[in-house]
């Protein structure tokens, strides 16, 4: 199922909840009407009671239902303590009223405890699917990169040493784009390795990152652009050493 159906299920979920925690709400106030005037319902409050208490349980029911296979599908290491409010709120919907038809404020409390724990796992669907989806993506890039860093190595061994260093300026200025993407930086898609090195640098652990980043751009832009000073083996080598440390420490 694609995020914007999920997305739009959520979004259904979150109003049907809504509409139950309103029913709910209804009968705390009708509640304290009752107590306010000294405890006895009245035939019609019994009844709308009654009514309400069964829309909700009904309600309530359905809800869980599609909820269910959403939580199992997308936040599987939840499912439990889905199942388990579930538990819990099923059992206080289904006794909101005892048996001398009176409103059980305890009740509608432990209902409203439970089913706000279910609603929260609801609403964090979304969220933990990108969360998810960025974090293999990461894998699969840092293997990519280390592959990448293996060919610049390979490629340094043999004499060629602008064309490793290029390679590992490449892998450096892809590990700050998805720095940035991974916390909302803003990008334009014009930056430089130097401009993303500034607007990535508040997420680093320290400065000493900020200017790992800025040294090892200053080889990168010896191997790419400055055609007079050449870069040595000892400098290209710096630089992936420097890139592979960089990734593995600024995740």
């Amino acid at each position: 199922m694609a995020l914007k159906q999920i997305d739009q299920r959520v979004g259904q979920l979150q109003t049907d909840a809504a509409v139950i925690m309103a029913m709910k709400d209804g009968l705390f106030d009708l509640l304290g009407t009752v107590c306010d005037r000294g405890g006895e319902f009245t035939f019609a409050e019994t009844k709308l009671a009654y009514s309400q208490s069964r829309e909700i349980n009904e309600r309530y029911k359905a809800w869980y239902s599609e909820a269910w296979y959403l939580v199992k599908s997308n936040l599987p290491e939840r499912l439990e303590e889905f199942e388990t409010a579930y538990a819990g709120a099923s059992f206080q919907a289904g006794n909101l009223m005892d048996e001398y038809g009176h409103l059980l404020r305890k009740t509608l409390v432990l209902f409203e405890k439970c089913f706000s724990a279910q609603i929260g796992f609801v609403r964090a669907i979304p969220s933990a699917i990108i969360a998810k989806a960025l974090s293999l993506r990461g894998l699969l890039s840092r293997d990519l990169m280390d592959d990448e860093l293996s060919a610049a190595r390979h490629l340094l061994d043999n004499g060629y040493v602008r064309e490793a260093g290029v390679i590992a300026g490449v892998v450096l200025e892809s590990h700050l784009k998805q720095l940035c993407t991974k916390y909302g930086v803003e990008l334009d898609g014009r930056e430089t390795l130097g401009q993303l090195n500034e607007k990535a640098k508040a997420h680093y652990p320290d400065a000493a990152e900020y200017r790992r980043v800025q040294f090892l751009n200053e080889i990168r832009i010896s191997c790419a652009h400055d055609k007079t000073v050449p870069p040595t083996d000892a400098m290209v080598g710096q630089l992936i050493s420097g890139t592979q440390g960089f990734i593995a420490t600024v995740i």
